[in-house]
């Protein structure tokens, strides 16, 4: 028998699972995340854009307070003046003068608060929204279309 005197032996070995559950597993749970951010990001999106349209909807509501607190300043000074001359005149009580101040006072103090309300309800739409809104000066008045008389719309002759 012969043998060689300096003999190199080789072995390879090659394992390959044939199935890999543990890996299997990873992927259909990173799947399911990625599916999951997905529908978050679509979730965001509306959440987004409801709470703008509110904060719009709220800062609308609060420049027509403005507006109104603005009237209504108007018309306690007018009531004011005509108190002042009923006292004038002798028929009106110095408590008529003292309500008619004190309805002035509270129209302002209305006026400040509206004004707070649309300056904050400004601030909450321009960080929603990114873009600086502007109050507006007037609001469009709608006329009501004329529709015909009651007796039309009943039938009645």
């Amino acid at each position: 028998m012969i043998t060689p005197l300096n003999q190199l032996d080789a072995f390879l070995q090659l394992d390959v699972p044939i199935i890999d559950l543990a890996s299997y597993h990873r992927y259909k749970a990173a799947s399911a995340l990625a599916e999951s951010a997905s529908a978050q990001n679509g979730a965001t999106t509306i959440d987004v854009g409801r709470s703008v349209a509110q904060a719009y909807y709220q800062f609308l509501g609060a420049s027509a307070l403005v507006d109104s607190a603005r009237e209504s300043i108007q018309t306690a000074e007018a009531n004011q003046k005509n108190v002042d001359d009923r006292r004038a005149a002798g028929a009106a009580t110095d408590l008529d003068h003292e309500r008619a101040l004190a309805s002035v006072a509270r129209a302002e103090q209305d006026l400040a608060d509206a004004e707070l309300g649309a300056a904050l309800a400004a601030r909450s739409l321009e960080t929603l929204s990114g873009h600086q809104s502007r109050r507006r000066t007037a609001f469009p008045r709608r006329r009501p279309a004329r529709r015909g008389t009651l007796q039309n719309w009943l039938g009645w002759p």
